[in-house]
C-alpha cells in the first residue's frame, strides 16, 4: 500500500500535522502532496515545501513532499506514482461533504484509488488554514502569541513554532 495526504496545506498547522502522524502510523510511509487550486492565491508550492521539510525534520519526522503541479488530477498522479490510498482529515460534516465529492471524481478517473477519512482530534477540531490567515491580520506578536496557544505543534520546541509561525505570519498577508 502506497498513500499520500493529499491538500493546500496552506498554511500547515497542527491538526494536519495530528492526521499526518495518525496516517504514517497506519501506512507505515505517507508522502504529503502539496496541491495546488490555479483560482486561489497561495504561498508558493516551493516555499511551502522547504518551510515544512524544515519544520518535519525539527520535529523528527521523515516526511517526503511532492508538489501536485496545479494542472494534474491527483487520480492521475496516484497511478502514475502507485498511490492507493488518499488520506483525507474531517473536521466536520462540511468537510465530509467537500471530500466525498473529491472522492467521487478521483474514483470516476482511477477506480483503484481508495480515500482513508480520520476524523480531526478534538483539540483541533476548529482549527484551519483559512482561520489562521485571518488571525494573521493581527500584529504580529499578538498573532504568535495567539497560535502558540490554539495550534500548539505537539513534540515541536516552542522556539521551533515561534520560527514557524513568524514564517506564516510573513507570508500569509
Amino acid at each position: 500500500m502506497k498513500a499520500i495526504y493529499a491538500g493546500s496545506f496552506n498554511p500547515l498547522h497542527a491538526g494536519h500535522i495530528d492526521i499526518l502522524k495518525r496516517a504514517i502510523k497506519l501506512f507505515g510511509d505517507v508522502t504529503l502532496v502539496l496541491a495546488v487550486n490555479p483560482g486561489k492565491t497561495y504561498i508558493s508550492a516551493e516555499r511551502r515545501k522547504e518551510t515544512y521539510e524544515w519544520l518535519f525534520k525539527e520535529i523528527g519526522m521523515n516526511v517526503k513532499i511532492e508538489i501536485l503541479s496545479a494542472y494534474k488530477f491527483l487520480a492521475d498522479y496516484c497511478s502514475e506514482n502507485g498511490v492507493t490510498h488518499i488520506v483525507k482529515g474531517l473536521r466536520n460534516g462540511t468537510d465530509l461533504d467537500s471530500e466525498m465529492e473529491q472522492e467521487w471524481y478521483t474514483k470516476g478517473l482511477n477506480p483503484n484509488v481508495e480515500t482513508v477519512y480520520f476524523t480531526t482530534d478534538n483539540t483541533h477540531r476548529f482549527l484551519s488554514s483559512s482561520s489562521i490567515k485571518a488571525f494573521a491580520k493581527m500584529d504580529k506578536a499578538g498573532f504568535i502569541n495567539y497560535m502558540m496557544k490554539v495550534n500548539r505543534i505537539e513534540g515541536a520546541k516552542d522556539t521551533v513554532v515561534k520560527t514557524y509561525l513568524d514564517w506564516v505570519w510573513r507570508n500569509v498577508q
